[in-house]
């Protein structure tokens, strides 16, 4: 019935200094839960044109802290449909699926020995590669974990320059995509690469 229309309000005649996401948000989503969920009310219930069922990301929307539609680029695990007022719906602006973030790549070099280190999103897969007097080799690839990725190589530099290119790309879309590289200046003989 479109007469009718249900509101959840959490307050006091003092105020409150509860924002988004807290108490009240989780109290009220799960009142719209047992009213979506209810076969009897759905059946006598239809939902007003103003009222509309979009997909959400939920990972974009948990890292930025707000509510960001889902693109066609959303993998489908990171869907979530939710109901919404016409007048406010999310958009898809902060969603990790649309563009990857810059690398912040770390490196150092001890002796004959690089370190490189970045952090990682389980949405992306990396692929580092060195470029020194033997050419490109790729010397890491992995799919991200959350955790910061830390790898050690040993690249032919004969006191010259070695460049180390880091790309991430979406794991289901490679074309969304991002690099960066560091360049260093080794002295050493030995290729010798290992992971950790």
């Amino acid at each position: 019935n479109k007469q009718y229309t249900v509101l959840v309000w959490h307050g006091n005649d003092e105020g409150m200094n509860e924002r988004g996401g807290g108490y009240p948000t989780r109290h009220a989503a799960n009142i719209w839960k047992s009213v979506s969920n209810m076969k009897q009310v759905a059946q006598i219930f239809t939902y007003p044109d103003s009222i509309i069922l979009k997909d959400v990301d939920i990972y974009s929307s948990k890292i930025n802290k707000q509510v960001v539609a889902a693109t066609e680029n959303t993998p489908l695990e990171y869907r979530k449909s939710e109901l919404f007022a016409i007048n406010s719906l999310p958009t898809p602006i902060g969603s990790k699926f649309e563009s990857v973030p810059e690398i912040l790549l770390d490196a150092t070099s001890s002796g004959n020995i690089v370190r490189l280190s970045f952090d990682t999103e389980c949405i992306y897969a990396y692929e580092v590669y060195r470029q020194d007097v033997t050419g490109s080799s790729l010397v890491y690839s992995n799919i991200g974990d959350g955790n910061t990725a830390t790898v050690y190589d040993r690249p032919i530099g004969f006191g010259g320059k070695v460049e180390y290119t880091v790309i991430c790309h979406l794991i289901n879309n490679e074309e969304i995509s991002s690099s960066t590289t560091k360049s260093l200046f080794i002295d050493n003989s030995l290729l010798y690469s290992s992971i950790a």
